[in-house]
This record gives C-alpha cells, sequence and structure tokens, in this order.
C-alpha cells in the first residue's frame, strides 16, 4: 500500500493506495529444447489486477554454462508498463554457445516486491525423419524429430535443398538442412495416327531420382508436362521410377517432320519423334462412261511405317477403293488426300464411222460405228445427217465395240453423217447420187 499527500490552494488531504501484487505465467513452453542455433522469443503472461497502469522494472536472467551463458537477450527494456488485465511481456532471444541443461528466470520489480517467472532449458538435438517433394509447388516437406521432447515437427524447404527452422513453441530450437537428390525425365514417343496437319502421339514419360538416396525415406510427387502440356503427376520414392503415358496431339506437314518433345521446359529431358508421310500411289480400276458424266473407280496403295488419316479413313499399309462421280463434260478426277493430291484423267474414246463413199438414191446409208477406249461404255450416241437427228445408239461394252446403224437421207445431195456423245464425236462425208440413165459404150465387135 502507498500513502499519497496532496496539496492543493493551501489545503492538505492524505490518500491511501491500496495495489493488488500482479501475476505471472510463462507462455512459452518449458523447458526449452535448443541447439546451438536457437532463437526466438520468451513469453511471459502477466496480469495486473488492479484499475491502474503499474510500471515495474524488468530483468531477465539467461541460464548459464559455468561462467558463462549461452543465451543472449536483445534489447531487454528496463521498465515495462502494465495495463489493467491481461499483458504479454516478449523478450528475444539467441543461442551464442553450446547448449547446456540450465535454467533462466524473467523478474518483474514493484517497489522491491520481485515477481519471478523461471524458465528451463534443455539441449536439443534435431533429425530428419522423412521427407517429400512436390514439384507443382518446388517446395520439400520435411519431418523432424527432435529430442528429448519426442516430438515430431514438420518444416518447409524451397527447392530440392537448403535450411529451415525447426519451429517449437514461440522460438525455433535451431536448424535442420536437406539435401534431396534431383529427379530426372526420359521421354520416348512414337506416332499412332498421322494426319496431313497433325499427329496423335503416344509419349512416355519414365521419372526417377538421380543421385545417391538419404538415410530417412524420400518421396517425390514430379508433375510433368511435355511442350507445355501436362501429362500427369509421377509419384515414386527414392531410388524408384515411375511411369506416364498420355497422347499428345501436335502439329505436323503433309511432308513429314521431326518434332522437338521437351519435358518440364527442361532441353536436356527432350526426344525427337520423326513423322514419314506416307507413299501413295493410285491406278485407275474403272471408268465408266454414261450420258450423265463418269462412275469412277480408283484404287490407292498406301504405305508408310505409321498408321494414316487419308480421306476420313485409318490405313496402315493397304489399297483402298474410291470411287467418285463426275458430271457430264468432267474428265478428270482430281483427289486431294491431304498428303498430296491425285489428278487422272478418262481414258481416251476414239469414234470411227465407217461408210460407202457414194451410195445410190433411195438405197439406204449402210454405217458401222467403232469405239475403241480402255474405258467402259454404257451411253447413248446421237445420230445425225446433215446436222439433223436421225436417231439413237445405244453403246454397252469395254475395249473395241461395233454398232451397226441404216439411215435413209430425204434427198440426193453430200450428206454429212455424224455421230456424237458429250465424251466423243465422229463425222464422215456420204455422197447420196440419182441416177438419171445409163449410157453404155463400146468398141464395135470385128468378126
Amino acid at each position: 500500500s502507498y500513502t499519497l499527500v496532496v496539496e492543493y490552494s493551501g489545503e492538505r488531504s492524505t490518500v491511501k493506495l491500496s495495489l493488488s501484487k500482479p501475476s505471472a505465467t510463462l507462455v512459452t513452453q518449458t523447458p526449452l529444447y535448443l541447439t546451438s542455433r536457437g532463437y526466438g522469443d520468451i513469453v511471459a503472461s502477466v496480469k495486473n489486477p488492479n484499475a491502474v497502469d503499474l510500471e515495474l522494472n524488468l530483468d531477465a536472467r539467461p541460464p548459464a554454462s559455468g561462467n558463462s551463458s549461452f543465451m543472449e537477450f536483445a534489447e531487454v527494456p528496463r521498465r515495462v508498463t502494465l495495463r489493467p488485465g491481461e499483458n504479454n511481456v516478449r523478450l528475444s532471444f539467441r543461442v551464442v554457445g553450446p547448449v547446456v541443461r540450465s535454467s533462466g528466470q524473467l523478474v518483474l520489480d514493484l517497489g522491491g516486491e520481485p515477481l519471478a517467472v523461471p524458465f528451463t532449458v534443455e539441449p536439443a538435438s534435431l533429425a530428419v525423419t522423412k521427407a517429400s517433394f512436390d514439384s507443382s509447388r518446388n517446395m520439400a516437406t520435411v519431418e523432424v524429430n527432435v529430442q528429448p521432447a519426442s516430438l515430431q515437427v514438420q518444416v518447409a524447404v524451397r527447392g530440392l535443398s537448403g535450411e529451415a527452422p525447426v519451429p517449437l513453441s514461440t522460438y525455433y530450437a535451431g536448424y535442420v538442412s536437406v539435401q534431396l537428390p534431383s529427379y530426372q525425365v526420359r521421354l520416348t514417343a512414337r506416332p499412332v495416327l498421322v494426319a496431313p496437319s497433325w499427329v496423335l502421339a503416344s509419349v512416355t514419360a519414365s521419372v526417377s531420382t538421380a543421385g545417391s538416396c538419404p538415410q530417412y525415406p524420400v518421396s517425390y510427387n514430379v508433375v510433368v508436362s511435355v511442350n507445355d502440356s501436362t501429362i500427369g503427376t509421377a509419384s515414386f520414392l527414392c531410388g524408384a521410377s515411375a511411369s506416364l503415358e498420355s497422347a499428345l496431339n501436335l502439329t505436323s506437314s503433309p511432308r513429314g517432320a521431326r518434332l522437338l518433345l521437351v519435358a518440364n521446359r527442361e532441353p536436356s529431358w527432350s526426344t525427337e519423334l520423326e513423322v514419314v508421310p506416307p507413299a501413295i500411289r493410285a491406278s485407275l480400276s474403272e471408268w465408266v462412261i454414261t450420258d450423265n458424266g463418269s462412275l469412277v473407280s480408283l484404287e490407292v496403295r498406301v504405305e508408310g511405317p505409321h498408321k494414316y488419316l487419308l480421306m476420313g479413313r485409318e490405313v496402315s499399309n493397304e489399297t483402298l477403293l474410291f470411287e467418285e462421280r463426275l458430271p457430264q463434260g468432267e474428265t478428270r478426277l482430281l483427289v486431294d488426300t491431304g498428303f498430296e493430291s491425285i489428278e487422272v484423267r478418262m481414258p481416251a474414246v476414239e469414234l470411227l464411222i465407217e461408210a460407202p463413199e457414194v451410195v445410190l438414191y433411195p438405197s439406204p446409208v449402210r454405217l458401222r460405228i467403232l469405239v475403241n477406249t480402255s474405258a467402259t461404255i454404257n451411253a447413248t450416241l446421237q445420230l445425225e445427217l446433215s446436222g439433223r437427228p436421225a436417231g439413237r445408239l445405244p453403246v454397252s461394252g469395254r475395249g473395241r465395240v461395233e454398232v451397226s446403224a441404216e439411215v435413209t437421207p430425204l434427198e440426193p445431195g453430200e450428206v454429212g453423217v455424224a455421230v456424237r456423245s458429250w465424251f466423243a464425236e465422229g463425222v464422215r462425208r456420204v455422197y447420196y447420187v440419182r441416177v438419171g440413165g445409163v449410157e453404155v459404150r463400146a468398141p464395135p465387135l470385128v468378126l
């Protein structure tokens, strides 16, 4: 308790002030398990039960080893102010020497009534018990065993190697060092289906560690991407391997390509995919000529080391039969396979008309029409006399086809005989003559 004398304008008054003693507990768990690289804070919770602020002297007494202390406090304030209610007093420290079992205390003094907050320190050992690496975060998660506290603490290390502080309560017991072996990716690839402008490739990635493994178990989760396309996550233990297989659609060319595949943007983790274009040979199976046009049957032989997508069909060293209809007047078939264009022309059609040069009126003119072609004809020929329709002649067959016909011109004269269709024509001149009389002259007969 305190007696206060107050004087004002000649008046004097005495006030008796009674204060309750603060209480304190240690927030930081004790004992502190420390190595020679420990650091952090010691936190005490101090309760001020009074309705007024209290100002106390503060003294930090670190634990010692012999005559010297192995713990050093940083910037300890000489006095602290406690507001009514709960207050935290936080002092930062670091270990500056070998740690031994010892004790220290924080002392709060209010007018000769010290309040001691003791703590103890135990030397600790830190050992990594297992680790796991996640390439998506580029982070290693490490399990650390703290002895003699028998605690398991998890810490994180950026990348595959480095140091990490080990947290305990409000401080760090020290550091653990991690050196995990790196991993490597080996790529293989083969074409599954080759189209003119793209290739579907089967890509296999084999992921394993490169280097010796530590004594504790290490697991890896490695995300593998090929040409910036993720194909999966490989999970494996140090010393083992894992394989990923995926299909990738890659841009190619009708002329083929050599494509470079790179895993995780690492040039040393690459392979080359060779895309060979197909060899395409076309042969005409049949060309059928009709009045309306043509029906073309084409055999296309496709050869190559891959499976190819050709005109909507998947083929591998096989012959395809294509049928195409062409309109009347079209004598060329152009097939675009995507890899190359195939052009097939209609076989030549030769049309000949055989007829006497002179025919006596009113006898009919006998015609013999010859059609010669390697195509198949199933069509009709238009017969004309001097430009006027004179009948229709059906023609069917292949090779040399012969058709006979008779026509009678309307009157004597020079007659143009024509046989034509959209695919061929023949013209012949015939003299259709009338006999007005017959005069016979002979030398006299001498007996």
